[in-house]
C-alpha cells in the first residue's frame, strides 16, 4: 500500500483542487485513518487471498464496493477514507510494475517497499511541504509495528518506487473526482 507520507501528500492536493473540502482537518484524519486501523484488512474490505500470486493478492487488497455499501461519503473525513481506498486500489492495480511484482515472493515485495518509503519519503515531504510535525509519532509508530508484522528483516533490498512516477502518480489522484467514484462502486459488486 502506499506510505502514509504518500496519502497526506494526495490529501494535500486534493484540497487544493477541490474546494468543496471544508475541514481540512478531518479529510487529512480520514485520509490516513485506514492504516491507523489495528485490523488493516477490515478497514480496506480486503478479500482473503494467498500471497503466492502477488498480484491477484494485490488485486484483493482493497475493496470498495463493501466501503460504499455501508458508508455515506458526504463528511470530509468519509471522503478521506474513500481517497485512501481508491488510492491504495490504483496503486496496486495500476502504479506497480506487474513485471517486478510476477518476479518477487511477497517478503521481498514488503522489504523492497518498505525501503522505498525510507528512499522516497523525504523527498514527498520536501517536495509537498507536508505539515509532518502532528503525524511523525504516529506514523513511526505505525511503521515499526508493520515492519514487525510483517517480517521486515535487513537484506538487500530495491527502490520500487521511482519519484518522477510517484509525485505523479500522487498529482493525478488529487485530481479525481470521489463522486464519480462512487457512481462507478456503489452498485458494481464485480471488483
Amino acid at each position: 500500500m502506499p506510505g502514509i507520507h504518500i496519502h497526506l501528500a494526495i490529501a494535500k492536493e486534493y484540497i487544493k483542487h477541490h474546494p468543496e473540502i471544508k475541514s481540512q482537518e478531518a479529510f487529512f484524519e480520514g485520509s490516513i485513518a485506514p492504516d491507523f486501523n489495528e485490523d488493516k484488512k477490515k478497514s480496506h474490505y480486503t478479500k482473503e487471498t494467498s500471497n503466492k500470486d502477488l498480484i491477484n493478492y494485490l488485486n484483493n487488497k482493497v475493496h470498495l464496493y463493501p466501503f460504499l455499501q455501508e458508508t455515506n461519503i458526504k463528511t470530509d473525513y468519509n471522503k478521506g477514507v474513500f481517497l485512501h481506498l481508491i488510492t491504495d486500489k490504483l496503486f496496486f492495480t495500476e502504479f506497480l510494475d506487474k513485471e517486478y511484482l510476477k518476479s518477487v515472493t511477497y517478503s521481498e515485495y514488503i522489504n523492497d517497499l518498505y525501503y522505498s518509503y525510507e528512499c522516497t519519503n523525504p523527498i514527498i515531504i520536501k517536495h509537498y511541504k507536508l505539515p509532518m510535525q502532528k503525524y511523525e509519532k504516529r506514523i513511526e509508530e505505525n511503521i515499526n509495528k508493520m515492519k514487525k508484522v510483517r517480517g521486515i528483516v535487513e537484506k538487500e533490498k530495491n527502490n520500487i518506487l521511482e519519484t518522477n512516477k510517484l509525485i505523479e502518480f500522487i498529482n493525478e489522484i488529487s485530481l479525481i473526482n470521489l463522486e464519480e467514484y462512487q457512481q462507478k462502486y456503489k452498485n458494481w459488486e464485480g471488483e
